[in-house]
């Protein structure tokens, strides 16, 4: 549930994007396309990560797993960028980032077994981790292009 997200619980000072292409002088322009859309969700308001939440967990289960995650950002991307399929050529190239970006957001919570399953909450992304994972998402993109950048 949405009432879940609170700043008291997780403290995300550190966390801050602000004129992070200035930590990044060499990054490409194609990690610039990638930042636009997941920085608007992680240093914006609330309710834009909460109507993209509702599409995200479109099932309502409060649990993302990495397929959903990863079929999210591709759509979104898609939509952003799409002449010539530029946002696909985007999502592929960028893909590792996104999967380390959604393992690493899945463990800001502490892990417990979901109900009825195998499995805990640190195989998916919850609500209260989703504006982490958007924040992720910005910062391995610009690693991952600055180590494609350096190992050419």
């Amino acid at each position: 549930s949405f009432a879940e997200e609170s700043d008291e619980e997780i403290d995300d000072s550190q966390f801050t994007l602000t004129g992070i292409l200035d930590d990044f002088p060499g990054s490409s322009e194609r990690v610039k396309k990638i930042i636009v859309p997941f920085e608007a969700l992680a240093t914006g308001p609330r309710s834009g990560r909460q109507a993209a939440w509702r599409i995200l967990d479109n099932n309502g289960n409060g649990h993302v797993s990495l397929a959903e995650f990863d079929s999210w950002v591709q759509k979104t991307l898609m939509l952003r960028y799409p002449s010539q399929q530029e946002g696909l050529l985007l999502w592929k190239a960028f893909r590792p980032s996104y999967i380390r970006a959604f393992l690493d957001a899945a463990d800001i919570t502490p892990d417990s077994k979901i109900k009825g399953t195998s499995a805990s909450n640190d195989d998916y992304i919850q609500w209260m981790e989703f504006k982490h994972s958007c924040r992720y998402l910005c910062i391995y993109g610009l690693m991952f292009d600055s180590f494609a950048f350096i190992d050419g």
